[in-house]
C-alpha cells in the first residue's frame, strides 16, 4: 500500500499546484508560508476522534506516477501531472501541507487518510494553466488505471488476488467551481474483497491553490467526513484573506 499512497501524494502536488483567478492576490504572496499553514486542517476539525497528524511539510517533488509501474496509463497521467507541476513551481510564493490519518480497527482494514496541501501563488498566470492541466488529468481514466496497476504490482504473485480500479462520482462538491475525482479500487485476494475509495479535489482562490484527497475504506470515506473536509478547509483559507 506504501507505493499506492506515494502516487496519491503526487496527485495532491499537481492538485496543489492549481490556484487563480481574475481579481489581484487574494493572499500576500510575502506572507505565503505563514497563510498556507494556518489554513490547514487539524485533528478537531474533523468528524468523531482518533485523528492524528501523519506527517507535516512532506511534498513528494521528486515522486512520479509512472516510477512503480511502466504502463500507458501510468506514463499519461506522470505526464499530465508534470505539466501541472510544472507551471506552477516557477510561480510559488509558499506552500504547507498536512497528512491526517484515522487507525483501521475492528472491522476496518485500512487507515483513513486526508493529504491536505495548501499553495500560494506570487501571481495568477501560472496557476491557471495548473488548473487547466490538472482538469485534463482529472477527466481522464489514466489515474484510476495506474493506481489500479500500482495495487496490482504491490500484491505481487499473490495467489488468486485481482485488483480492479473503477471511476466513480465524487461524494462530496469541490468549492470555487473546482475539479474532483475518484475512483474504486477493488482488491480481492483467496475469494475475499476488500474496496478502497480514492476522493481528490482541487479548487482555487484567487492566488491560492488547495487540494484535499481523501484515501481509505470506501465505507468510511463517507459524506459526512468528505464534506466537513471540504467546508472547513474552504473556510479556513478564507479567514486569511488580506492577511
Amino acid at each position: 500500500m506504501k507505493t499506492t499512497m506515494a502516487v496519491l501524494a503526487v496527485l495532491g502536488m499537481v492538485a496543489a499546484a492549481c490556484g487563480g483567478g481574475d481579481d489581484g492576490p487574494a493572499y500576500e504572496p510575502a506572507k505565503a508560508d505563514a497563510i498556507a499553514h494556518a489554513a490547514l486542517l487539524s485533528p478537531v476539525d474533523l468528524p468523531g476522534s482518533g485523528w492524528v497528524i501523519a506527517s507535516r511539510d512532506q511534498f513528494p517533488d521528486n515522486e512520479r506516477l509512472d516510477a512503480a509501474v511502466d504502463s500507458a496509463a501510468c506514463t499519461s497521467a506522470e505526464a499530465k501531472s508534470k505539466a501541472a507541476k510544472d507551471a506552477a513551481s516557477a510561480d510559488r510564493a509558499g506552500r504547507a501541507r498536512l497528512e491526517l490519518t484515522l487507525a483501521a480497527k475492528g472491522s476496518v482494514q485500512i487507515s483513513t487518510t486526508i493529504d491536505h496541501t495548501v499553495s500560494i501563488q506570487n501571481t495568477e498566470d501560472a496557476t491557471d494553466r495548473a488548473m487547466e492541466a490538472f482538469r485534463a488529468l482529472a477527466a481522464s481514466d489514466d489515474m484510476g488505471k495506474c493506481l489500479g496497476e500500482v495495487v496490482s504490482k504491490g500484491l505481487g504473485s499473490a495467489p488468486g488476488s485481482k485488483v480492479t480500479a473503477t471511476t466513480v462520482k465524487a461524494a462530496g462538491s469541490v468549492p470555487n467551481g473546482g475539479a474532483a475525482s475518484a475512483f474504486d479500487i477493488a482488491i480481492t485476494i483467496q475469494n475475499q474483497t476488500l474496496e478502497m475509495r480514492v476522493e481528490s479535489y482541487v479548487w482555487q482562490d484567487g492566488n491560492a491553490g488547495v487540494t484535499v484527497a481523501i484515501t481509505g475504506q470506501k465505507d468510511q470515506v463517507t459524506a459526512e467526513v468528505v464534506k466537513k473536509a471540504l467546508d472547513t478547509a474552504n473556510a479556513k483559507l478564507k479567514t486569511q484573506q488580506g492577511d
